[in-house]
């Protein structure tokens, strides 16, 4: 793609951003491998909310949705 970035100074795009996608994905299915597919059914995945998932025995958030 030819045309330069209007965000940043010189135009260059970034080369590091498809990685950022697959790297939160393996995370994810670690967490989910260690604990249970049914631990977390949203992102950002933090310490506090797994903890009282795993106290409770249910997930502590509800999963998201979509209204099309």
């Amino acid at each position: 793609m030819n045309i330069p970035d209007p965000e940043t100074p010189v135009g260059a795009r970034g080369i590091g951003e498809p990685p950022v996608g697959s790297a939160c994905a393996a995370v994810l299915n670690a967490i989910s491998d260690a604990l249970g597919d049914d631990i977390f059914r949203r992102t950002p995945v933090m310490l506090d909310g797994i903890l009282m998932a795993l106290e409770h025995g249910r997930p502590m958030e509800e999963p998201l949705t979509a209204h099309i």
